[in-house]
């Protein structure tokens, strides 16, 4: 996760040598967050070596403080 000045990215960078597929994103624990904090199903292809942004979160309220947890599921690429 890193800071774009707009919000919080999150994103997955596959360090294997496979292509994989992350198949949800979660959103928890949320305080003053834009985005819905919730489970989302996801089917994001993610090849060797590739870094992909899963969601920004963004405050609800940029003078307040926010806070947020998340967690992700992936699974290897099946063969086509």
């Amino acid at each position: 996760m890193t800071f774009s000045g707009d919000g919080h990215e999150i994103y997955v960078l596959n360090h294997s040598t496979v292509p994989i597929v992350v198949t949800g994103l979660s959103l928890y624990d949320c305080e003053n967050i834009k985005n819905r904090c919730d489970v989302q199903r996801l089917q994001v292809h993610v090849q060797p070596r590739q870094r992909v942004v899963l969601a920004i979160v963004r405050p609800n309220d940029k003078s307040r403080p926010s806070s947020f947890q998340f967690r992700y599921s992936w699974e290897p690429a099946r063969e086509r």
